[in-house]
């Protein structure tokens, strides 16, 4: 009995012993700062990660990793003492008269021991667990391939029928809860690519779906065989063949993406309990709209025509099919991106469509998307906005969504929510050289031209006749001053696609920024030939006019322009207008017509504050302060235009704009209020940062108070030999 309780006195005075040795080496305090911070760190992320676009598993790791932090600071608690020294070894606690302080001593020692073994074990086993987490990341996902076209020669062009049958699965399996799907343009650019391992690697998913169609000589039976590999081991989890009459195709679809469902374990808790919505059940309408959407990837002139034509084909054989409205809608969009086509005509065409689609089926996320893209030709930013987001509402799997909407906040300025919009739309769609391209424009404007010159590399060596990388090369090289580059990326877009009036409006900028205007005349002189009505070809137009000092052609052309947006009511707040009473006042300054110009830009600039953050805008004030000096030379509302051009500069610096645009903008500013020294500061910087366009500044109307000094003369000569 009294070894008994001397024994528990002395594990009582152990234990006692361990406290205060931990008190005093300030463990406790240490423990309790990393659980504050590392509480703090998890819950930024858990905010922040997934407006990035990040996957979970990433959240996860640092969750463990945060875990395994918490012996091994107990440890270095123990050992370390922080001091006004620095970093010192700690010291023990005062030693204890008590007969078992050495006992508490080597048992203290003994303890830490035991938690650094433990700290070893449990970081193995925490990482390990990281390593199984990351193993089994890819969770519940699926990449659905384009499935093999088997036919014989009559059927060699039916490739569209069997792109469709895997599109419709993919689209139906991307409404299951708890299911991953990997985007069409990602997984579709596995084509002749059957190494799942690495699709699975790349994709990021546990699974791949494959399959073949193959329709009789009589093309009313179809024979449809799918299988579902596992990508971690090759095995197949499960296969099928399907013999069914043409017409019960959208039954076969079905069975395939339930029998996923199925596979993977997961519910579906859709209407009707459907996975494939096919929107007809006209398999003719079905077979046209899967043409017409063929035809539209080809984006040529020549393929919208034929797309138009499937799409008609479609809505008269079912003239309740929304899917077949949203697909002429985006041919008319297509069409007026690069056929000669008048804006406000295929703007209405297209509006028309999209109306249908939306009377039959407002929810569906590429008709709100799609109605995004035909307000966006008119100039209407907020509305467009608010349909790619009604979009993601709908679909937030929708990465087409994703990107127009990132395109969109590109343009407007507003660079740091674009960034994260593009992150968002790779996320979901990691190998679409379309976003890659539309990304890499935007790391330009930021000024990072290394690396938007390395991403475009990298897809031009993949795709070297991607006409839409090989544009964004040339806008890139243009951004970053060099000029023979961009002329170089301007004449291959100009070779892959010879009447696109893109590529050719692209190829007069490049000649104007090198001061080639014999060129660049005869560039556009072929664009008005191919295109004379598209708005991208009448833009470079007035671009040329004004640098070529054609003042009277560009005074005539402008006012025609802004007088069919003037009185349009429609187009109150929208972009179109504008920047077409811009251009206007930029011809009326040109002529000397000064009360003209300062009456369209008070019309057009109502309220300076609600100006994008775009080098733009800081221009626009500019031409505003400018118009004001020859007006009236008024003091006090010249002010006031400066003051408002200088605080819309600090938005578009805010917004991390790294381009010469931006100081050539903030020396046009500058000019026009008469401050010439630092508007020549300004210049040397934008030089500095690519800039180059020297037949611009000679001839824009806000710089005309440096125009005849020979500092201004003296640099933009060493800028053309440069």
């Amino acid at each position: 009995m009294h070894h008994t309780i001397t024994h528990e006195s002395a594990s009582k005075q152990v234990i006692s012993r361990l406290i205060k040795e931990l008190q005093h080496r300030r463990v406790f305090r240490a423990v309790a700062t990393y659980a504050v911070v590392a509480w703090i760190a998890v819950e930024a992320a858990d905010v922040v990660f997934p407006a990035l676009g990040i996957p979970e598993t990433v959240l996860t790791t640092l969750i463990i990793v945060a875990l395994a932090g918490f012996p091994l600071i107990a440890v270095l608690a123990w050992i370390f003492d922080v001091t006004s020294k620095g970093v010192v070894l700690g010291t023990p606690a005062p030693k204890s008269t008590n007969d078992l302080s050495r006992f508490s001593q080597i048992s203290s020692w003994f303890l830490v021991l035991v938690l650094g073994v433990a700290v070893v074990y449990l970081s193995d086993r925490l990482y390990s667990q990281a390593g199984e987490e990351a193993k089994f990341s890819r969770g519940k996902s699926v990449a659905v391939l384009p499935f093999k076209n088997i036919a014989t020669n009559e059927q060699s062009n039916s490739v569209y029928f069997s792109d469709g049958v895997a599109e419709e699965i993919l689209s139906g399996l991307s409404g299951v809860e708890g299911l991953r799907v990997a985007a069409r343009a990602s997984s579709f650019a596995y084509r002749d690519d059957v190494d799942v391992r690495n699709i699975g690697e790349m994709l990021n998913v546990s699974t791949v779906l494959d399959g073949s169609v193959r329709m009789d000589q009589d093309d009313d039976h179809v024979r449809i065989t799918a299988q579902l590999i596992e990508t971690e081991s090759g095995f197949q989890l499960w296969s099928d063949t399907f013999d069914y009459e043409l017409k019960n195709v959208f039954a076969v679809q079905d069975a395939i993406a339930a029998a996923i469902v199925r596979e993977l374990e997961l519910e579906f808790s859709g209407r009707d309990n459907d996975l494939i919505q096919a929107g007809t059940a006209d398999v003719e309408a079905y077979k046209a709209y899967l043409q017409g959407r063929h035809s539209l990837q080809k984006q040529t002139v020549a393929a919208i025509d034929q797309a138009i034509e499937h799409f008609d084909r479609a809505i008269d054989l079912d003239p309740d099919y929304a899917q077949a409205y949203t697909g002429l809608a985006d041919a008319w969009i297509g069409k007026r991106r690069i056929g000669n086509l008048s804006l406000f005509e295929a703007t209405q065409q297209a509006h028309e469509a999209i109306s249908s689609a939306l009377l039959l089926n407002s929810e569906l996320p590429e008709a709100q998307t799609s109605l995004g893209l035909c307000v966006l030709g008119a100039g209407q930013e907020r509305a467009a906005a608010s349909q790619f987001a009604k979009a993601i509402e709908l679909d937030p799997n929708y990465g087409d969504a994703y990107l127009q909407r990132a395109n969109l906040l590109r343009d407007q300025g507003f660079l740091e929510e674009a960034t994260r919009a593009y992150t968002q739309a790779l996320a979901l769609d990691p190998l679409n050289s379309t976003i890659i391209a539309e990304q890499s424009i935007l790391t330009g404007l930021q000024g990072r031209f290394d690396r938007a010159f390395e991403q475009l590399e990298s897809l031009l060596a993949e795709n070297p006749e991607s006409l839409s990388v090989t544009l964004a090369m040339s806008r890139v090289a243009a951004l970053a001053g060099r000029g023979e580059r961009s002329l170089k990326f301007a004449r291959q877009a100009q070779l892959l696609a010879p009447d696109n009036p893109i590529a050719l409006s692209q190829l007069v900028d490049a000649n104007i920024q090198l001061g080639r205007l014999d060129d660049a005349e005869a560039n556009l002189n072929q664009a008005r030939r191919v295109a004379p009505k598209n708005e991208s070809v009448l833009q470079v137009t007035l671009r040329f006019l004004l640098v070529a000092g054609r003042n009277e052609e560009l005074e005539a052309m402008t006012t025609q322009r802004a007088q069919l947006v003037i009185d349009n009511s429609g187009l109150a707040d929208s972009k179109m207008r504008l920047e077409r009473l811009i251009w206007a006042a930029i011809g009326s300054l040109s002529s000397g017509d000064s009360a003209t110009a300062s009456e369209l830009l008070d019309r057009a600039i109502p309220s300076p504050s609600s100006l994008d953050p775009h080098p733009q805008s800081i221009h626009y004030l500019a031409l505003l302060t400018r118009a004001r000096v020859l007006e009236d030379n008024d003091q006090e509302t010249i002010i006031a235009a400066l003051e408002n051009g200088r605080v819309t500069a600090q938005r578009v610096q805010a917004q991390g704009w790294g381009t010469g645009d931006v100081n050539y903008a903030l020396a046009a500013l500058a000019a026009a209020g008469g401050a010439a020294p630092d508007a020549m500061g300004h210049l040397q910087d934008a030089v500095s940062n690519g800039w180059r366009n020297v037949l611009f500044a000679n001839q824009d109307p806000a710089m005309e108070s440096l125009h005849a000094t020979e500092e201004y003369r003296a640099l933009m000569q060493r800028v053309q030999e440069l």
